[in-house]
């Protein structure tokens, strides 16, 4: 393995603007990434009480329980430092780990952590924050591999209950062993393949949920890793919600007035509003029967945006206090619920994320809290010896295969360059001038056989696709001399950008631990170096 690094191309202006540290884009967050603004935040969490000792009692019963939770378990002793900060980041629990996103994502927050711990000598933790109360199981429901050409879709089939939180969708052994021998099926066997299998096999039958089995595989490639697993979905954890959820029915419209302060503020600053942010919700869940309702306060009522059915505000806040576990947080107010309960020093975020949390300063601010630093998530391009090759045959430097747009047009420079003659511009252009002659020739057909009218057509009809034939024909025996060549671009073109998106935003990590074996994700953390928003580049 080789890591090479790249500065991150950002085509989005606000994250542009974000990383480069420019007033516009930072002022919207409480600190900067630079080591004042960590100062700063170390300040104000000093400052503040947390239940160090709960949240390890907490922590550790639950990773205790994962197969390969010993090393969690141990790094939270630490916990019990009243110095003892957190390192957060998470995603959904997707299925055999989701997307290879999530694990660039947890090796952002190891290595930060890792960082931070070294430089500020004091216990700095590391933690992922599995988000299993979400419930848009289209987005986790499936896995995909790349195949000859495209990206092949493996779907859950078993049984699913609509709008319920995936850590709480039924977890039936027998249909989840179907869905990952399906899995296993996409790929090809490998010296690695029966050791993956079997693994996976052992934490499958050990998991209860979803989350549980997103967890279990999580530890198992970070299991040489301090890496803290924390399910908020339990029970204790919707205990230590209670004075959250409280706040939130007691005066929703303080909440969204807040919410679009921060929307105009990021206006302001000149960049674009953030797509999805509703300003009649509550921006709180609340579940009946497990299903998952968006409560929505307008004209001083709740309303479940999914029946239609108000709710009292007496009646949610008595339910807030008896059963919390009837409440569950949405994207904007989740950062209120870790704030509250966690000594957050840093929060990795994906670009998505990051969006949101540029609005929510002054929603921290009305409810007394400040934001942690904000830190984007490092990029991890795994880049095996097939793409390599065709890199190095094609004069493809390493730094293009991060610019897919740069990529794109290395490939059409090649087909252009290979065209002495634009094919399908001459077969138009044939057609052009025997449209005239053959309009006289049918004209006078149809005065002779005015019955067979049809003919004359059906004739040009032929005319025209048999020279647009010869003139696609002739561009592809042009094209033919240069093939080998766009087969190499191809090839690097789909391996990264599958569906013209980075390939960690898509393919499962499954693939390449078949290809490379299951150390890789911990081989990657011990060679990469933290740096918010890095590009990694991995020659396997």
């Amino acid at each position: 393995m080789k890591v090479l690094y790249e500065q991150p191309i950002e085509t989005d202006y606000f994250l542009h603007d974000y990383q480069a540290g420019r007033p516009g884009a930072r002022k919207l967050f409480h600190y900067t990434g630079e080591n004042q603004g960590v100062e700063d935040r170390l300040r104000y969490l000093d400052g503040r009480s947390f239940e160090r000792r709960y949240l390890k009692q907490l922590l550790q019963k639950y990773n205790g329980g994962l197969y390969y939770g010993d090393k969690a378990v141990k790094a939270l002793e630490k916990m019990d430092n009243d110095e003892a900060v957190v390192v957060a980041g998470g995603q959904q629990a997707g299925m055999l780990t989701g997307p290879s996103l999530v694990i660039s994502k947890a090796l952002s927050v190891l290595k930060l952590a890792d960082q931070e711990e070294k430089r500020l000598g004091r216990p700095v933790l590391p933690l992922f924050w599995i988000a299993g109360e979400d419930h848009d199981w289209e987005e986790v429901n499936h896995v995909n591999f790349p195949a000859e050409g495209h990206l092949d879709k493996t779907r859950f089939e078993g049984n699913f209950l609509p709008n319920v939180p995936v850590s709480e969708q039924p977890f039936e052994a027998a249909e989840v062993e179907a869905f990952v021998e399906e899995a296993f099926s996409k790929l090809r066997e490998s010296p690695f393949t029966k050791e993956l299998r079997d693994e996976v096999y052992v934490l499958l039958n050990r998991s209860r949920s979803w989350s549980q089995f997103f967890a279990e595989m999580m530890r198992w490639l970070f299991k040489d890793t301090k890496l803290i697993m924390m399910d908020p979905q339990q029970p204790e954890w919707r205990e230590l919600g209670k004075p959250l959820f409280k706040t939130l029915l007691s005066d929703p419209d303080k909440i969204n007035a807040a919410v679009y302060q921060g929307t105009a503020e990021r206006k302001a600053a000149g960049y674009d509003e953030v797509a999805g942010i509703n300003f009649d919700s509550g921006h709180l869940f609340y579940h009946i029967n497990y299903v998952r309702h968006l409560l929505e306060y307008k004209d001083g009522a709740w309303r479940s945006r999914r029946s239609g059915k108000t709710v009292g505000t007496e009646k949610l806040l008595e339910e807030a206090v008896r059963q919390p576990t009837r409440f569950s947080t949405d994207v904007i107010t989740r950062p209120l619920m870790q704030e509250q309960m966690l000594p957050v020093l840093h929060f990795v975020a994906g670009p998505g994320e990051m969006q949101y949390w540029s609005l929510l300063k002054p929603l921290f601010e009305l409810l007394g809290m400040r934001m942690p630093v904000v830190q984007k998530r490092m990029e991890v391009h795994y880049v095996t010896r097939q793409v390599q090759q065709a890199a190095e045959k094609e004069n493809v430097p390493y730094r293009m295969l991060l610019d897919l747009p740069l990529l794109e047009q290395k490939l059409q420079e090649v087909r252009r360059a290979a065209l002495e003659v634009d094919g399908k511009a001459k077969a138009l252009q044939a057609l052009e001038e025997m449209k005239e002659a053959h309009a006289a020739l049918a004209k006078e057909w149809i005065r002779q056989f005015p019955s067979q009218e049809s003919f004359a057509k059906e004739n040009w009809r032929r005319i025209e696709k048999e020279t647009c034939y010869l003139g696609e024909r002739l561009d592809a025996e042009q094209e033919r001399r240069v093939q080998i060549h766009v087969r190499r671009l191809e090839l690097i073109i789909g391996r990264l950008y599958p569906r013209r998106e980075p390939a960690e935003r898509q393919v499962n990590i499954l693939f390449m631990l078949n290809e490379f074996g299951a150390f890789l994700p911990a081989q990657t953390a011990a060679e990469t170096e933290w740096k918010s928003g890095r590009q990694n580049i991995i020659l396997l």
